[in-house]
């Protein structure tokens, strides 16, 4: 997905909050958001959000001289999912659609974005996740790729956001049970509240199988610049979930006929592009935490 206008205030948006979150005087919360306006002057609009994140976020970092302002956050999201976990796989078991469940949790879970959203109710949107109408229902495609794995299948699990990556735990209990071989990719450095190697093994994903980093800060999976690793991953996958909006606008017009998408829709570009991928109405998708199952 490419750079859009509206990404403009949206990262001059990030900038102030950033500089806010980590303590800066004011006067340091302009040096921020000027600094970060400049790069958006010269910023080449062929790119995807997430790489222009990659050169935003750095400037940040430098200029606050802090290299990760969302550390307390992200420990503090991924403490509060764990401690509501064991209740959450517990309504999943009894559920009438274990699977559809832990998909629609694992989902919901995509809501915890520093990025994207100033703030968000989680406990609201995970009571209410089991029944909102999916904006975008791909799900009886995603059941006929689930109904083909068995032991052995090769997985390649996109991880995205601290907490988020606790609600994925639930769909990971599925896929493990299936007796597949799961491989899952996190951050290859701090940025934003997504997750890294350090909060995949705080939250026990090494339970499910090999966790690998893509080999960039990136708050996506930009694959031309992610590690040849990576990259052979993805040839060799049965079947690869791409977690969180950061994915999908990396990896959306990617063609890979076996990538499915899980996430909230949280702007109107990310909306506005799935209208166009999909042709579901733009009414639809307004941005504002649509749920959306998309298997191209």
């Amino acid at each position: 997905m490419k750079f859009d206008v509206c990404c403009y205030t949206c990262f001059v948006r990030q900038a102030e909050q950033v500089s806010r979150i980590a303590g800066c005087s004011p006067e340091k919360q302009r040096e921020v958001v000027l600094s970060v306006m400049d790069i958006l002057r010269s910023a080449e609009t062929d790119c995807t959000p997430p790489d222009l994140a990659m050169k935003i976020y750095p400037e940040i970092s430098h200029i606050i001289d802090n290299q990760d302002p969302y550390l307390e956050l992200k420990k503090e999201s991924n403490l509060q999912a764990m401690k509501v976990l064991p209740l959450v796989q517990e309504l999943v078991k009894n559920n009438a659609d274990p699977l559809m469940a832990a998909v629609r949790f694992a989902i919901a879970g995509n809501i915890i974005d520093y990025g994207a959203f100033h703030t968000f109710d989680l406990d609201g949107f995970m009571q209410q996740c089991q029944t909102i109408p999916l904006a975008v229902d791909h799900s009886e495609k995603m059941r006929d790729a689930f109904a083909k794995l068995g032991k052995g299948s090769k997985i390649l699990y996109l991880h995205d956001n601290c907490g988020e990556i606790v609600y994925d735990r639930l769909l990971l209990d599925y896929l493990k049970a299936l007796g597949a071989e799961i491989t899952m990719v996190v951050r290859g450095g701090a940025i934003i509240n997504d997750a890294t190697l350090e909060d995949a093994e705080t939250v026990g994903l090494y339970d499910y199988g090999r966790v690998i980093s893509n080999g960039t800060a990136c708050p996506g999976t930009p694959l031309a610049q992610c590690s040849q690793e990576i990259v052979e991953l993805f040839n060799e996958a049965d079947l690869i979930i791409s977690k969180g909006q950061g994915n999908f606008e990396s990896l959306s017009e990617n063609g890979c006929a076996n990538l499915l998408f899980l996430l909230t829709v949280k702007c109107q570009t990310v909306g506005r592009h799935f209208a166009d991928l999909t042709g579901v109405s733009e009414e639809l998708l307004p941005g504002k935490g649509e749920m959306a199952i998309y298997f191209p």
